[in-house]
């Protein structure tokens, strides 16, 4: 699993998608693409993509899915379940959304309409991404506290539930300076 700070964690999305016409979903990790599929139209498909990502030691990692299709349809959703990496849940509802909207459908009357607090179902093609940070354990995420970046994603909202240790067991229960009560 460890070698060289490098961090091989499983990674699980479990999602739903239909649309009218045939959907494609890809899942990216840093640039690389880790799963593609095409689905049938007209069908509800559940799946839940898994793959393996070696992730570094200490940095920030995007996570970027991709819902496209070949025509615009109203009728269309991607519904994100779950986010696992390396058995850690992952807030499947701290995302950024970057939906492709032609600006015409926006127009005075609709504008204040536009909701985009989905509860991660997202009925628009576009890209949706995660930010994660990976620690091999307890130190690397105290040395990685004193990297400026690190700290201006914590004051940018950034939170230890994404936050992914190679061995996510309790880190505080099994320190020896914590007593129970």
């Amino acid at each position: 699993m460890h070698t060289n700070s490098k961090l091989d964690f499983k990674n699980e999305f479990g999602f739903e998608v239909y649309s009218d016409v045939d959907p494609t979903v890809i899942i990216c990790v840093d640039g690389v693409e880790k799963y593609r599929e095409t689905f049938s139209s007209g069908i509800k498909h559940f799946r839940t993509a898994d793959f393996y990502h070696v992730y570094e030691d200490k940095q920030k990692s995007n996570i970027e899915i991709f819902f496209q299709g070949n025509k615009e349809v109203s009728n269309k959703y991607i519904k994100l379940n779950s986010i696992y990496i390396n058995n850690k849940k992952i807030d499947h509802l701290a995302y950024y959304y970057f939906p492709d909207i032609d600006p015409k459908w926006i127009t005075p009357e609709t504008e204040d309409r536009i909701y985009i607090n989905n509860g991660g179902i997202f009925g628009w093609y576009g890209r949706i991404k995660y930010e994660i940070r990976t620690v091999l354990d307890a130190n690397s995420h105290y040395i990685a506290g004193s990297d400026p970046n690190y700290a201006l994603t914590r004051v940018l909202g950034f939170s230890n539930k994404n936050l992914i240790y190679q061995n996510n067991k309790n880190l505080r229960l099994n320190s020896p300076w914590y007593k129970k009560l």
